[in-house]
């Protein structure tokens, strides 16, 4: 029983000290009973923390906090709590840990302030809570987060600026999973799918005249840019342009579609406009008709003969062959040869010398 209670001990000291964790106990008045190999790597032997204050190497500003803490096991709360904290290393650098601790059963009363730690004035009776934990290094944790944050509070200052709407898709589900105020979009729920909110739709959409650019990208893994008809938030259509790029993951698998929609209504009016004037145009070129080359015209008659090889009068020819019409008159000349004996006469003069 002895040489396996040993070796227990022995497997669990092993374990110990390669946990990279602090593992910790303290008594009743606070004090450091028990912590193990990883208080190294804040510069300390396990000689120098036995038997000194825990709040000896917590930063002043957590003192308070984490004396609470110890002095809430008085209670006999038994729960695990979770606490961040400041500690110092030994050479004075501060660390941001996080603090899991329990309590444990001890049979003399304590109290901990954030000045020191002082005997409580109750009489010893069984039943006060001494403490044990584990203390983790959270330092780059929290300086990624801190990162992550700027990142993400700068993402949103360029998402904002953004003049057009822009999305976030699943790729699986079709959820928007980000918007900018662009969009025009109220607070988006779980359920809040791209076609729902701009087709009004109740699946994908995904015929000729709207392809879907989310099954697109998902095919060919390849930015795409389509013309779609969407509805703002008032119901009234707005001609789009979208250009949607692929999000992978580390497998190369297309899991988000990120989409921005520009507004081209007015291009579109313009292009309509521009193709209609157009084909009026090309309907009045096709209208006109006009005479060139030679024409072969009798000079005595002055008739044209056609390609199919009929005499016709000028009038008719030149009318069927352009846009040009006849009004009938007489010059003077024709006048005086054809009607000239009931012209009144004119008096001749006959020059001077």
């Amino acid at each position: 029983m002895a040489r396996e209670r040993g070796t227990n001990e022995q497997r669990l000291g092993s374990i110990l000290e390669t946990v990279p964790d602090i593992i910790y106990r303290l008594n009743t008045r606070g004090k450091i009973t028990f912590v193990n190999d990883a208080v190294k790597k804040y510069g300390y032997s396990i000689q120098e923390l036995v038997g000194t204050s825990i709040l000896d190497i917590v930063h002043p500003e957590d003192k308070k906090r984490a004396a609470n803490r110890i002095n809430e096991r008085r209670t006999g709360d038994r729960s695990t709590k979770s606490l961040e904290i400041r500690l110092f290393t030994k050479k004075h650098a501060v660390d941001q840990s996080e603090v899991v601790s329990r309590s444990v059963e001890n049979d003399t009363p304590f109290l901990i302030t954030a000045e020191g730690l002082y005997d409580s004035e109750t009489p010893k009776t069984k039943g006060f809570m001494g403490t044990q934990g584990i203390a983790r290094d959270v330092t780059e944790l929290k300086l990624a987060e801190e990162r992550n944050k700027q990142q993400t509070e700068f993402l949103n200052l360029v998402l904002e600026s953004l003049p057009h709407p822009f999305y976030v898709i699943d790729a699986f589900d079709y959820t928007i999973k980000l918007a900018n105020s662009a969009a025009q979009l109220s607070i988006l729920s779980k359920q809040s799918t791209c076609y729902a909110i701009t087709h009004n739709r109740h699946g994908p959409c995904g015929t000729e005249e709207h392809p879907c650019p989310v099954e697109i990208i998902k095919r060919t893994k390849q930015p795409v840019t389509v013309e779609h008809l969407h509805y703002d938030k008032d119901g009234n259509p707005l001609n789009v342009e979208i250009n949607a790029y692929p999000i992978f993951d580390n497998e190369g698998n297309v899991t988000h579609v990120i989409e921005s929609s520009v507004d081209i209504t007015e291009r579109k009016r313009a292009e309509e406009e521009r193709e209609k004037l157009l084909l009026d145009l090309k309907d009045a070129l096709e209208r006109v008709k006009t005479l060139s080359g030679l024409l072969p015209i009798c000079s005595a008659c002055k008739k044209i003969r056609d390609d199919k090889g009929y005499w016709n009068q000028i009038e008719s020819y030149i009318r069927d062959h352009s846009e040009a019409d006849f009004t009938h008159s007489i010059c003077p000349e024709c006048s005086k040869k054809l009607y000239g004996e009931f012209l009144p006469k004119t008096r001749e003069t006959t020059p001077r010398p």
